[in-house]
């Protein structure tokens, strides 16, 4: 046996809104606009019967990850903290009731209205849950490595390990190599960071503390940002 129900997202912060559809039929959810701000998300889905509310709230969170991450990508306001309003649909019998808070840590960049893509779009690519979850991370106040792992994870994810002469695709990984290894000897690899830093010692090791480096990885994170995330807009 199964039990329906809605379960109303309420945003702790409203979303600005641009354009584009307001609700995804194949994921059963509809966006509750507020004049031109996103205040919520109303989804309909079933799920077994005996779960707890909690593990029912769960499921729904689970089920639109994917949209929580677009409305954080596209418009740089976080999604993070609200209520959940949970109410059972069953014909014939009065709804009530559950409200749970929910509070996670959250910050917001430059906030802009939100453009939502068609949903052949939105659900065209099962990885794109993923991608958004690393770009978005990759934004937050993370390090310059954490941000610059994140990006070369999305692209490989994307388009495999990059080949030698493959331009900015290979320049990301050297970028991710540099950082991640305790030492490079690579050939290629040193011949980037020469060029790119000037002569150093073979192996070369990455030091955080090094002023060069810092201000060479804050400079290659928001290139990598627009390489990464300008492959990511043309699947939205």
């Amino acid at each position: 046996m199964s039990t329906r129900w809605k379960a109303s997202h309420e945003f702790a912060t409203p979303i600005p809104y641009g354009s584009g559809p307001t609700a995804y039929a194949t994921i059963g959810v509809t966006l509750v606009l507020k004049g031109q701000q996103i205040v919520q998300a109303d989804h309909e889905f079933a799920t077994d019967d005996g779960l707890s509310e909690g593990e029912v709230a769960g499921i729904s969170r689970e089920a639109l990850g994917v949209v929580f991450e677009l409305l954080t990508y596209l418009s740089g306001q976080t999604t993070r903290g609200g209520k959940i309003v949970l109410e059972p649909l069953q014909v014939g019998v009065p709804a009530a009731q559950t409200t749970m808070l929910f509070a996670l840590p959250g910050t917001a960049r430059i906030v802009t209205p939100t453009r939502l893509p068609a949903e052949n779009q939105l659900l065209a690519d099962q990885r794109l849950r993923t991608w958004l979850n690393l770009a978005n991370e990759a934004r937050r106040p993370a390090s310059d490595v954490d941000a610059i792992r994140n990006y070369y994870m999305i692209w490989e994810d994307m388009f495999g390990r990059p080949q030698k002469g493959s331009g900015a695709a290979e320049e990301l990984k050297f970028v991710r190599d540099f950082v991640s290894h305790g030492s490079v000897g690579n050939s290629d690899l040193l011949s980037f960071l020469n060029r790119e830093l000037g002569p150093g010692p073979t192996p070369r090791p990455y030091e955080p503390l090094n002023p060069a480096h810092q201000t060479f990885l804050t400079t290659r994170r928001e290139w990598a940002r627009g390489l990464v995330e300008g492959e990511i807009n043309k699947r939205l």
